[in-house]
């Protein structure tokens, strides 16, 4: 298995309220996509406590079997309504040796005083 990327690169910058949305595309091999896993800070994200948070594995399978392509799986990430909080380094675990991260910072919204 092979963590291909994430769609949004290595940085996003979101202001509290909004949604942030993940998506990690792998090329399987001989691994299971439910091996995929989310971790936030090096802690995996297992079955989420946080109503906001959910993930779903949507998988593209090669019907052809055209040498050369692959099977891939797509992993996503989709945290609403963001905190300041929820600001980390998150990542995608294929395998072993297999991963790809992404920064998130959330920025407060502003306090005016008047």
């Amino acid at each position: 298995m092979e963590v291909l990327g994430i769609e949004q690169g290595q940085f996003q910058s979101l202001n509290a309220g909004e949604t942030l949305l993940v998506q990690c595309f792998v090329r399987l091999g001989y691994v299971a996509p439910q091996s995929m896993r989310w971790f936030r800070d090096g802690k995996e994200l297992g079955l989420p406590s946080d109503s906001r948070i959910s993930t779903y594995l949507r998988a593209k399978v090669n019907s052809s079997r055209v040498i050369g392509d692959a099977d891939q799986a797509e992993l996503v990430l989709t945290v609403k309504n963001v905190t300041v909080n929820d600001s980390a380094i998150y990542t995608c675990k294929a395998a072993q040796d297999q991963m790809q991260s992404i920064a998130v910072n959330v920025k407060g919204i502003p306090i005016r005083f008047y």
